[in-house]
């Protein structure tokens, strides 16, 4: 497995990145993943996506220690469970210990579990974001008024995780990203002329020249910028996953479908 992951501030932002990410082994063949994005409308909401993401961290590195002594028998989806409860939990702990309200912890979360011994993954999306699956791209887009996990943390969690409808299963690691809402905002940001002009969605997404380094995306941001004067409005965060099968030499068959 190949990864590969882009973090910058949008173009309409001037102090602080309000996303964040982060990729963490969890098992011995296990990986969790998650992109988080900030209210700007909530307080200092760069805090919100850092508290929540470190926590996930923290989580999955817990795990990988304690897979060598007792492998977990989770699966994907019962992973997220797992994530989530504990994020539950350790934000109501923090709101207790150092006075946060609701309008504090205002972020959302894509948090994805991928198993390479089993192909298989889950990745679950709380709020806005969007995700691509071996080719196929979902987006969720809430129309700026997104479910923030803040909002429920007085719930009880078995409750508000069944209602829970923004969840993908995958039975093949093949191409695989998950990404905030910013992915959505690339922009012109002056009125020069560019010789190129690219789809920076399916650019990000799909286009795997340069895979062979880890600074990929971070590359194709720069080629965006400066060859096509496009850069993100809003803050964007990405991670993308490629099987080493897929890699260039051996490409995926057909066009991505959008759904």
């Amino acid at each position: 497995m190949h990864f590969y992951k882009a973090l910058t501030i949008g173009a309409h932002h001037t102090h602080h990145c309000e996303d964040y990410l982060f990729y963490e082994q969890s098992g011995e063949h296990r990986w969790t993943l998650a992109v988080l994005d900030g209210c700007t409308m909530g307080n200092d909401s760069y805090f919100a996506s850092a508290l929540a993401g470190k926590i996930l961290r923290k989580t999955a590195r817990e795990q990988y220690s304690l897979d060598f002594v007792q492998p977990a028998r989770r699966s994907p989806v019962e992973d997220l469970q797992f994530y989530f409860k504990t994020l539950f939990d350790a934000l109501r702990q923090s709101q207790n210990l150092i006075g946060l309200n609701k309008y504090d912890l205002l972020t959302t979360v894509v948090l994805m579990v991928i198993d390479e011994k089993e192909n298989a993954g889950a990745v679950m999306t709380i709020g806005d974001g969007v995700v691509a699956i071996n080719g196929t791209v979902t987006e969720y887009d809430q129309r700026n008024q997104p479910d923030y996990l803040g909002y429920h943390l007085t719930e009880n969690f078995k409750e508000w995780f069944s209602k829970q409808h923004q969840v993908l299963t995958f039975n093949a690691l093949n191409d695989i990203s998950i990404c905030t809402d910013g992915l959505l905002t690339f922009d012109r940001f002056d009125h020069r002329h560019y010789p190129e002009q690219t789809d920076p969605v399916h650019y990000l997404l799909f286009d795997k020249e340069n895979a062979a380094s880890e600074l990929m995306l971070h590359q194709k941001l720069i080629h965006l910028e400066q060859s096509c004067g496009l850069r993100p409005t809003d803050d964007f965060a990405m991670i993308r996953v490629i099987n080493g099968h897929t890699l260039p030499g051996h490409t995926l068959s057909g066009l991505p479908s959008y759904k």
